[in-house]
């Protein structure tokens, strides 16, 4: 029985030991484990605050920019409107020639043209023109007329048999360019044709979408836009 309690007495100090040494040294090695783990923390918390930041900026300078470009453009519709109100202007005052005479001729029209022309306006159009709507049988009748009036080459084109024409008869600025125009039938083109039924029916100056241009040699390729008026015929409701 004494050996037994000396044995166990001896073993006791030495388990207590190893129980206090292992604690030591857990404690150790978590403290290491948290050291290393303190700069990778360091680095995601800066991390995170630089990609906040960046995402931040990024929002804001893309606000910044559409605010920018929302603003550029609008700018560019409304000079565009506004340029657009004064070609129908500038249309509607040659429209209303035709209500205040039995018939315009062709030098009234060009002095019209001529008066108008040092406006910054009228320096952008390309070519000024009256169309002359004609039904099938009006077509021979206006040719003849037209050659009457010293013009022994012209005619109508292109060529064919349609229900109705409006026919270029007046142009302006008679240039190299322009001189060529004469006679087209503007109703031969869909676009074109398009718009001057929308002019027609609404009263009101209609545009064309994008349509090549009738100056344009073959070898040039080139386009733009057609703006039309309506003119009616004298007391017409």
């Amino acid at each position: 029985m004494v050996c037994g309690n000396e044995k166990r007495e001896e073993a006791a100090p030495f388990v207590l030991w190893e129980s206090g040494r292992t604690d030591a040294v857990d404690s150790e090695v978590k403290q290491t484990q948290f050291r290393r783990f303190i700069p990778h923390a360091l680095f995601l918390v800066f991390l995170s605050c630089t990609l906040g930041v960046w995402w931040h900026w990024r929002t804001v300078e893309l606000q910044r920019i559409r605010g920018e470009f929302e603003e550029y453009t609008h700018r560019i519709r409304s000079a565009i409107h506004s340029q657009l109100d004064l070609y129908a202007l500038y249309l509607q005052g040659a429209s209303n020639l035709f209500q205040a005479s039995v018939e315009v001729t062709q030098e009234e029209w060009r002095e019209y043209y001529e008066k108008t022309r040092a406006n910054t306006l009228v320096d952008r159009l390309v070519s000024f023109n009256y169309i002359r709507f004609l039904r099938a049988d009006e077509l021979s009748d206006h040719i003849g007329e037209m050659r009457d009036r010293g013009l022994p080459a012209y005619t109508v084109w292109p060529a064919g048999d349609r229900e109705a024409y409006a026919v270029l008869v007046y142009v302006e600025p008679w240039n190299e360019e322009n001189q060529s125009l004469r006679g087209y039938d503007t109703f031969s083109e869909p676009i074109r044709r398009d718009a001057m039924e929308k002019a027609r029916d609404r009263g009101d100056a209609q545009i064309t979408g994008k349509v090549d241009l009738l100056q344009v040699k073959e070898e040039i390729q080139g386009w733009g836009l057609v703006l039309f008026a309506p003119v009616y015929a004298p007391m017409m409701p």
